[in-house]
């Protein structure tokens, strides 16, 4: 076996461990906080407030009606942390953007211009 196989095969290895290892700490952590705490309610909302279907459509699929349950909190997280994420990325590319069309281009170090040649 050759050195090129070896390290192949601990970089294989490797790879397999951390895709399992991360994984586990985030996807296999959810569906447990999930399983869990699927009969305890998050928070509950006060009665009145919101219309018996809505009601019924927070505390799914198993906390008590009137409450929100770790499934659709979960879920209202992760929508806004990815909103939070675009928004934070499509500000910083545009300040990016902006540094680049304030910054000028740098003066050909060899030769002319191609506004020397034109006026040449």
């Amino acid at each position: 076996m050759g050195l090129d196989a070896t390290i192949a095969t601990y970089r294989s290895t490797f790879d397999s461990r951390a895709s399992t290892i991360r994984w586990v700490l985030t996807t296999g952590l959810k569906m447990f906080l999930q399983l869990w705490f699927s009969k305890r309610p998050m928070f509950w909302i006060p009665e009145g407030w919101v219309p018996g279907v809505v009601e019924w459509g927070l505390a799914f699929p198993r906390a008590p009606r009137g409450s929100v349950s770790i499934q659709v909190w979960s879920f209202a997280v992760g929508q806004v942390v990815a909103t939070l994420v675009a928004v934070g990325l499509w500000v910083w590319t545009q300040v990016v953007m902006a540094r680049k069309a304030t910054t000028k281009a740098p003066v050909a170090a060899m030769g002319k211009t191609a506004a020397e040649k034109k006026a040449d």
